[in-house]
């Protein structure tokens, strides 16, 4: 089997070597030894009690979850302010940068896990959880991509094929298109974290989220719903001193350069502050939802992410290695046998 090699962290006095070259000494991998959170076990949560949480992890590890974030979403921050119209560039720019920010998203998911279960935080594991299962991920965000073009698309189509009638057809598009994109967006939800966490290939992804999902729709579709109402709340806070500040510089009710430079600035911060925020509670949900179906435990997370934690006394046992099989593809290809 190929394996991936992450991290080794403390052995207990006595344990043998992994087996890999260029072990450490149990004296120095003692004086490295982290800190496994396993004292407060995984509950369901309601919405409110999602968010709190969200909150409190994004407070406590501000720093990497905006340096995570930092690396995909910086592109995605500057676009806005390229003097470029609505167009073919736009959109292909958009669409690109969707891609790259679901690597975000399931970083943060994964940095979430590792807030759990190890109580540090590396984003190079992070990102390299990420491209072990890169195609996957890479299939979510092209699907996300897909879904923003569409909607972008819209008016300009509408426009085309009906002129004389275009805002009632784009009014009508609009709405039907939304309704699709819910529906997806809803189905698709625990996907990613599907792929980041239990380590599932395409096809499995899909039918797992969709199964979290089953029977929990209104939940989830409600939980969704406040978690973009919170971040637009956040957004609008954030904003509001900034447009005041542009406005005094513009000193006048037509927005100057400087004025409109000052407002693509703070559009470009916020759209780096806010998104965290969102995936942290996306994997929050993620644990609420195989809290309540599965009895899921932070002793079930840390097998998947292929912690091995053993608590004798004040030793524990982290061993982190990712192999080319594992036991969620093994369960993936017994699910699909007995689905035919």
């Amino acid at each position: 089997l190929r394996r991936f090699h992450i991290t080794a962290a403390a052995r207990p006095s006595g344990a043998g070597s992994s087996g890999n070259a260029g072990s450490r000494s149990v004296e120095d991998d003692r004086s490295e030894q982290p800190q496994v959170a396993t004292t407060r076990e995984l509950e369901p949560r309601g919405v409110l009690t999602i968010i709190n949480e969200a909150l409190v992890i994004y407070l406590v590890r501000f720093r990497p979850l905006i340096a995570l974030n930092l690396i995909a979403h910086l592109p995605v921050a500057i676009l806005p302010l390229l003097p470029v119209d609505i167009g073919p560039f736009f959109l292909t720019a958009n669409f690109i940068s969707t891609v790259v920010v679901s690597f975000a998203a399931a970083a943060t998911i994964y940095l979430v896990c590792q807030h759990y279960v190890l109580g540090r935080i590396s984003i190079g594991v992070c990102y390299a959880r990420t491209l072990w299962r890169a195609i996957s991920i890479t299939i979510l965000g092209v699907i996300s991509a897909i879904m923003s073009t569409a909607f972008f698309a819209v008016a300009p189509l509408a426009e085309e094929v009906n002129p004389e009638s275009v805002l009632s057809l784009q009014i009508s598009l609009i709405f039907v298109l939304l309704i699709v994109l819910l529906i997806i967006s809803v189905y698709m939800a625990m996907a990613t974290p599907a792929v980041i966490v239990e380590g599932f290939r395409p096809v499995g992804m899909i039918r797992r989220s969709f199964r979290l999902v089953r029977r929990s729709e209104i939940r989830i579709f409600f939980n969704l719903l406040m978690y973009v109402i919170v971040a637009m709340g956040m957004a609008i806070v954030l904003m509001l001193p900034i447009g005041i500040i542009a406005a005094v510089v513009s000193g006048g009710p037509e927005m100057s350069g400087v004025g409109e430079a000052i407002l693509g600035v703070g559009q470009a911060v916020i759209s780096i502050l806010i998104p965290p925020l969102i995936y942290t509670a996306l994997a929050l949900l993620y644990f609420d939802i195989r809290v309540r179906k599965e009895g899921f435990t932070l002793a079930q997370l840390a097998r998947e992410m292929g912690v091995a934690t053993e608590q004798a006394g004040q030793t524990d046992i982290i061993e982190t290695e990712y192999t080319e099989t594992t036991e969620t593809e093994e369960q993936d290809d017994s699910d699909s046998a007995r689905d035919g």
